[in-house]
């Protein structure tokens, strides 16, 4: 809370988020690329509720937009953002974080990609820069991650786990190409809810026979 003590304008601060001990390389890999491990805050166009504080007073005018599939967090930053009001990233402040993810199971590749789908479905959403549906964009997300995924399991000595970066990233990469997609086109997948979007849509036929490779 120290950024929000020391500067009026802040409107809220978020800190870093560590892998537990037997997360899945995969989702360390993702914490470690979101949340650097940095000497001290900085300026952030993002925001995280899963460890962060935020101004009472702006919250109260502008609370979390609950009807959002996904990343409320991430709609409130883009509005407080648009009022000139500044967010921080104060990675001392830090706190395991886990989504229990098993890249091997199917249920896991099946949430794998409704997850990814709906974080750039609600990106393509509220943020008119954000270009998901973008081909490169995603071929540039791919060799990203993938470069990250490949240092991270060399330097944990998972070097059996390698063979799986390039399937696991192309299940991300087309599920957020998808979901931004979609969100131009003004698709909503049937049946798509608050209560059952971890469900919805389901994987395409090739996506579930890629994740069995997982």
């Amino acid at each position: 809370i120290q950024p929000l003590r020391e500067d009026n304008r802040v409107a809220g601060a978020f800190g870093r988020q560590l892998a537990i001990d037997h997360a899945d390389p995969f989702e360390a890999v993702e914490l470690n690329l979101w949340f650097p491990d940095w000497s001290e805050a900085r300026p952030s166009s993002s925001f995280s509720n899963a460890n962060g504080a935020l101004r009472r007073s702006l919250w109260e005018q502008h609370p979390f937009d609950e009807a959002v599939m996904i990343g409320e967090d991430t709609v409130w930053a883009k509005h407080i953002l648009k009022q000139n009001y500044k967010l921080m990233y104060q990675p001392l402040g830090c706190v395991f974080h886990n989504h229990d993810l098993d890249v091997h199971s199917k249920e896991s590749t099946n949430s794998i990609f409704v997850r990814w789908y709906w974080r750039s479905y609600v990106a393509a959403q509220f943020d008119d820069t954000y270009r998901g549906a973008d081909v490169r964009f995603a071929l540039s997300g791919f060799r990203n991650y993938a470069s990250q995924s490949f240092r991270h399991l060399r330097d944990i000595g998972l070097f059996a786990q390698m063979c799986k970066i390039p399937i696991y990233e192309f299940i991300r990469q087309y599920a957020s190409w998808l979901g931004a997609r979609d969100q131009q086109h003004g698709y909503i997948p049937t049946g798509s809810t608050w209560l059952n979007k971890y469900f919805s849509p389901r994987p395409p036929l090739f996506i579930r026979i890629l994740g069995a490779f997982l």
